[in-house]
């Protein structure tokens, strides 16, 4: 599946790492700081530019047809 579909496999990489914050926040499992929150999304952006790279080097790139 990783090989044929890397982009959705990073996709739904993404979707997990958030959905779990996103679940630890609402049934007050973690109460996080404006600090930690601002951490988090940084830490939550550069994961996606690392998984981008990642992902763009296993896409082949496809030539336009002229109409």
């Amino acid at each position: 599946m990783i090989a044929n579909e890397p982009v959705a496999v990073a996709g739904a990489v993404q979707i997990l790492i958030g959905s779990v914050i996103a679940l630890l926040v609402a049934f007050d499992v973690w109460s996080p700081t404006e600090s930690q929150t601002a951490a988090i999304f940084g830490l939550y952006a550069a994961i996606v530019a690392v998984i981008t790279v990642l992902v763009r080097s296993r896409v082949s790139p496809v030539a336009r047809s002229e109409p």
